[in-house]
């Protein structure tokens, strides 16, 4: 099953991943890398609930894949958190922090809330890229207005983002410094970007960004150590 095997390799790459960041970051005594690497952790964690909820779909036992759908966005929210937090303490001037990150702070918090209490509704599909029959279930929200805000939060997210490795890479004055900070911009915007796809479009696509970013961020990793 073709999705299920994207789903593995998201998690052994973000595992693998997150372990040797959090090995190196307390070998060199790293703080921000510690942060980093629990947030590649927790979103391990959160793709191994959505390929656990997967089974259920084909069950049709959709209750059990609703819990395990909050439980892995929840998670996945905060393992964004700390991601953005490993951000700003590399790459934000203070003043900026003191201004951006209770902004970004107040986002997650939605995100999270949103996932846990706001009615969705369940749209079952068959897979796409799959050779067997698979079903997957995308949950948009009921509510218009939730859906634009977690679509204006994503957004607004990957922008700051960009900007935020955009403003570094131009400082930077050596090659090495500037393919660092681009592997970092994409790996991070890949790892909270496609959730778009996952809600509105279908899951097997944000897994694939997943992966792609999981690698990118760890390589940029190894070439800041």
């Amino acid at each position: 099953m073709f999705i299920q095997l994207v789903m593995l390799t998201s998690i052994i790459c973000l595992l693998w991943g997150g372990k040797r960041i959090l090995q190196k970051s307390k070998t060199i005594n790293y703080s921000p890398g510690k942060l980093l690497a629990w947030g590649l952790l927790s979103i391990a964690f959160s793709i191994f609930s959505y390929a656990i909820r997967d089974v259920f779909i084909q069950f049709e036992l959709y209750k059990i894949q609703y819990v395990l759908y909050q439980i892995g966005g929840t998670v996945q929210a905060i393992g964004i958190l700390l991601i953005f937090w490993f951000v700003f303490q590399e790459f934000v001037p203070r003043f900026f922090i003191k201004i951006i990150f209770p902004i970004i702070i107040g986002g997650i918090v939605f995100m999270i809330i949103a996932i846990a209490f706001f009615p969705t509704m369940s749209i079952i599909e068959e897979a796409p890229l799959e050779p067997v029959p698979y079903k997957v279930i995308s949950h948009p929200w009921q509510s218009n207005a939730v859906n634009i805000a977690f679509f204006s939060l994503i957004i607004g997210f990957s922008i700051l983002i960009f900007f935020i490795f955009l403003y570094n890479s131009i400082r930077e004055k050596e090659k090495k410094g500037k393919i660092k900070g681009l592997l970092y911009g994409l790996g991070i915007l890949l790892l909270f970007l496609p959730a778009l796809l996952c809600v509105f479009i279908s899951p097997i696509f944000a897994r694939i960004g997943y992966t792609i970013g999981a690698i990118l961020i760890y390589k940029a990793f190894g070439m800041k150590i």
